[in-house]
């Protein structure tokens, strides 16, 4: 779970809102906001197995009102390569696992052959499923700048995005690419918290944001 401020943005989100969170692991992350936003429709995605095989997370999903899609967000639609990051020395790792190949950077986790995996992208899921997010949650190995080049016409009020690890896969991309799109996108940045930063669309008022 990110450092997010969650009583700042139940100061500036609604009871009902929307929220999506991508790349949810064991679920903590999306559970801690639940506690939080009791009326809120929460969707949280995660392509890989693990979580799935070791951790009964659709009971716990189901437990929680949260819907969970085992399904990757990028640029593209159908099948795509996911690395499963196993293990951090002998421990079981699998919270760096990315749709893109990890660099000689992370030569410290131990990474599988790459799997294929279903993927969506946020402009295609909204407009087959009709939902469309207030915020989004994101820590995707390096995968966000692809998942919001394709975000289509919606723009959600609020965006916790993680921005350091563009270069320890291959994206082809760096933070300032990422923070480019997201100014042409039409955020602004509220708030940078370590590997994390706090969007929000260019006209919004919101409070000031207090670090958690």
């Amino acid at each position: 779970m990110s450092n997010l401020n969650i009583s700042w943005l139940k100061q500036n989100l609604p009871e009902d809102c929307t929220i999506f969170y991508i790349g949810a692991a064991d679920l903590h992350g999306a559970i801690n906001i639940r506690s939080n936003f009791p009326n809120a429709t929460i969707h949280a995605f995660e392509p890989g197995t693990y979580w799935l095989e070791r951790h009964n997370i659709l009971n716990t999903a189901n437990e929680y009102n949260i819907v969970y899609h085992q399904l990757a967000v990028s640029n593209k639609e159908g099948s795509v390569l996911f690395y499963p990051c196993d293990k951090y020395g002998d421990d079981k790792w699998p919270v760096s696992s990315s749709l893109f190949e990890p660099t000689n950077a992370l030569d410290f986790l131990t990474f599988s052959e790459p799997v294929e995996v279903q993927s969506t992208t946020l402009d295609v899921f909204c407009k087959q499923h009709k939902i469309f997010p207030d915020f989004i949650h994101i820590d995707a190995q390096g995968a966000e700048f692809s998942i919001f080049s394709h975000l289509g016409n919606h723009r959600p009020r609020l965006i916790w995005t993680e921005i350091c690890e563009f270069d320890r896969y291959k994206t082809g991309v760096t933070y300032h690419d990422f923070y480019n799109l997201m100014i042409s996108l039409g955020y602004k940045k509220i708030f940078t918290d370590g590997p994390d930063e706090l969007y929000g669309l260019e006209n919004l008022e919101v409070s000031e944001y207090i670090k958690n």
